[in-house]
Order: structure tokens, then sequence, then C-alpha cells
């Protein structure tokens, strides 16, 4: 498995034969999962590759920021929106 960061532009930026090539998956902060053999996709997208260590302590920080807004936010908010939870990236 390989990880990455790159912006998601919208239609085009992953096909369904970029699917077809292995696993491919979004997680929170534009991090994206891809199988060993889908370098070509991380360099089309213009991604930065990234460990697993680091691709979840990114992860785990968008994640933690998003928590802090929902505990802080009023409490008719809170009835429209569920707290994120932690999301642990594929290995």
């Amino acid at each position: 498995m390989k990880y990455c960061t790159a912006n998601c532009l919208g239609k085009g930026f992953f096909v369904s034969s970029d699917r077809h090539a292995g696993h491919l998956s979004g997680h929170p902060g534009n991090v994206w999962c891809v199988a060993d053999n889908n370098s070509a996709w991380i360099e089309r997208v213009g991604g930065t590759e990234k460990t697993l260590e680091e691709a979840q302590a990114f992860v785990d920080g968008v994640v933690a920021n998003a928590q802090a807004v929902w505990d802080s936010g009023s409490e008719e908010y809170k009835t429209f929106h569920n707290r994120p939870i932690a999301v642990s990236l594929p290995v």
C-alpha cells in the first residue's frame, strides 16, 4: 500500500481504470491510499507520497480539529451533525 496527499480536482481525478489498477481510497485531509502498483496515479494527480506514519498523523490531526469544532458547537449543531470519529488507514 502507498499513501499520499493530493487535492481532489473533481471529475477525472480518478477514473474506473484507476480503480481497476488496484486499491484506491480517500480519507480526511485529502489523504489517499493506493495499491503498490498504482504509482502512476499519484504522479498523474500531483500527489505527494507519504509514509504510513506521516499519512496517519495527518489524518489524525484533521480528525482532531474536526472533533474540536464539533465539541465547541451548539447543542443545535450537535443535533444535526455527528461527531467525527477516528480513522485508521488500511495497511
